[in-house]
């Protein structure tokens, strides 16, 4: 459909990069802090989840570090996105679910990083995150409902053109 307009400062992406380095030092814990949170502000996301949630947390790290890896090329991981819509579809996962996943994981990594977590890395990475979800929702969204879907992600997200 349409590819983002936000974009990344060299100062953004910079800022992203240095707290995802720290962020992966204790990626264990705030991973095990997110589900534990995700379940109970929404238990109805919890039979999405199977097996061991340490081993989930690593599957979340893998792909927020393959994403993070190619910041200089983000618009460029639409398909990796997309692949991965397309698996969260054969888990029943419903595109509302989404924001406040991502809304959560933004929650616990500003808490994870304490002082760390500058307005600057806030701003940037609700950026990363609008476009990964732009790909999301471009994927799994009809024609109709995805530019509706995108202003209320931006609104969320709290991002700008």
């Amino acid at each position: 459909m349409s590819t983002s307009l936000i974009q990344l400062s060299p100062e953004e992406k910079a800022a992203v990069k240095e707290v995802w380095v720290q962020l992966l030092v204790h990626k264990k814990e705030w991973g095990l802090r997110f589900y534990e949170r995700l379940f109970a502000l929404y238990p109805h996301m919890q039979h999405l989840f199977k097996g061991n949630m340490e081993h989930q947390g690593q599957k979340l790290v893998n792909v927020l570090t393959l994403i993070i890896s190619k910041l200089d090329k983000i618009h460029n991981i639409r398909e990796e996105v997309k692949a991965l819509a397309e698996r969260h579809k054969q888990y029943n996962v419903k595109p509302e679910y989404y924001l406040p996943f991502i809304n959560l994981l933004l929650s616990v990594l500003a808490e994870a990083m304490g002082d760390k977590w500058t307005e600057t890395t806030d701003q940037a990475m609700r950026k990363v995150m609008f476009i990964m979800m732009e790909a999301v929702i471009e994927h799994m969204s009809s024609g109709s409902d995805y530019q509706q879907a995108v202003e209320n992600a931006k609104q969320v997200l709290k991002v700008a053109s």
